[in-house]
């Protein structure tokens, strides 16, 4: 454990847990038994940091549901499906918050959530 000197913020801590498992188990299956893990410890974190594989609609509001926000990439949106829209198709500005979609109309408000599976 990490000693924290005296007038240190205490607001940035990177915790881990280390689970092997079998080579055919993906990594969203794993998220569960590692937030489990951490409360058990009473670390449970706000936010939790992970990679793409890990990053599911479900985890995401498994989650939520327990005080967490699970933080990762947005996944690829691979869909052979030729009709409707893409991700790719909207401009999406994080700086400026601001979202312009294919017919160009500037979306009327800007809020972070999960992304659902689908």
């Amino acid at each position: 454990e990490a000693e924290r000197k005296e007038g240190e913020e205490d607001d940035a801590s990177f915790l881990s847990d280390i689970q092997t498992s079998a080579a055919n188990d993906g990594d969203s299956e794993m998220v569960d038994g590692i937030q489990a893990r951490l409360e058990q410890r009473g670390l449970r974190p706000k936010k939790h940091y992970v990679d793409r594989g890990y990053v599911s609609g479900a985890n995401l509001a498994h989650s939520a549901d327990k005080g967490t926000t699970l933080m990762g990439p947005a996944l690829a949106n691979n869909s052979p499906k030729p009709e409707g829209y893409r991700q790719s198709d909207f401009q999406i500005d994080f700086e400026r918050q601001e979202a312009t979609c294919p017919q160009g109309k500037l979306a009327l408000g800007w809020c972070e959530r999960p992304q659902e599976d689908g």
